[in-house]
């Protein structure tokens, strides 16, 4: 019952506050250039790779995915669908690429290993 006064309680924005976090709740974000130099964030999760810049947000699921490479700086996702252009994003340095790469495929093998 204390819980429920809790909540209860809670005003409109902090819900909702709440709600963004556990959305995010196992992902992980890297900050990203995009090939026309805007920024943006790569956020991973289970379900695939999610992209958002500005107030909009674009996700793909591994399904859509073919390979992911990287060379130093820029990390590209290629699409299953034939003809499709690969995204490519520029990171900090060679490390973050790297890091986002495994963070990809650890992602990947979790969400094969999730559906069986």
């Amino acid at each position: 019952m204390h819980h429920l006064r809790l909540y209860t309680s809670l005003r409109i924005d902090e819900y909702l506050q709440l709600a963004e976090t556990l959305e995010d709740f196992g992902s992980f974000h890297f900050q990203v250039t995009r090939r026309d130099g805007l920024p943006c964030r790569l956020s991973v999760n289970i379900d695939g790779v999610t992209l958002s810049f500005g107030n909009e947000k674009s996700s793909i699921p591994f399904s859509d995915i073919s390979k992911v490479t990287y060379n130093t700086k820029a990390v590209k996702i290629r699409f299953t669908q034939t003809g499709q252009q690969p995204l490519v994003f520029y990171t900090p340095n060679s490390k973050c690429s790297d890091e986002i790469l495994k963070v990809i495929m650890n992602n990947y093998a979790a969400s094969v290993l999730s559906n069986r």
